[in-house]
């Protein structure tokens, strides 16, 4: 088995090595930080690009919408930790749909060399390939774990694309 002392043994699977890079945080946000992200959102955000992969996406960033209070937070104690240089200046929210998840795809260098997402409502499994490759690195992620990519996971010259699904209750992905 691969091992990352980045990301607990009971949260991964590897039939190759981990991306070096990659991250994560359990529980990074208590269940009632999560009850009240949630709300928020539910009362505040319009969803106005509804076309990202069949998911609702809505993005926050200068100039466009200010970053809600709850994510300006979050953005200080991800600095404050050392995941970035800076406090973020931007923000997407992601529904994906019910049994839905992202497809396998590399992000974009504009976006930064760091890039963290944090799980609410629902598990999911972030998957990590070779390109067009089987998945060779699988993380289960909870519900308030953050995880981070940088490095080899985020943009390597043989950079592992990775991809996401919701995971049914026994924490296997959906088919």
């Amino acid at each position: 088995m691969f091992m990352n002392r980045h990301v607990p043994r009971e949260r991964i699977e590897a039939a190759r090595r981990i991306p070096r890079g990659l991250r994560l945080l359990p529980n990074f946000v208590s269940g009632v930080q999560q009850s009240e992200i949630a709300v928020w959102i539910a009362g505040q955000v319009s969803w106005s690009c509804s076309g990202y992969c069949g998911n609702r996406r809505e993005t926050y960033t200068p100039g466009h919408q200010p970053i809600p209070e709850w994510g300006e937070a979050l953005g200080r104690r991800m600095h404050e930790s050392g995941y970035f240089k800076g406090i973020p200046d931007h923000l997407h929210l992601i529904e994906y749909n019910s049994g839905g998840g992202f497809p396998f795809h590399k992000d974009c260098e504009e976006i930064g060399a760091v890039i963290v997402g944090l799980t609410l409502g629902s598990s999911r499994v972030i998957e990590f390939r070779r390109e067009e490759g089987p998945a060779t690195v699988r993380v289960l992620l909870q519900p308030g774990d953050l995880y981070v990519m940088s490095g080899e996971a985020r943009l390597a010259a043989r950079d592992p694309v990775h991809g996401g699904r919701r995971v049914s209750r026994a924490g296997l992905p959906e088919d």
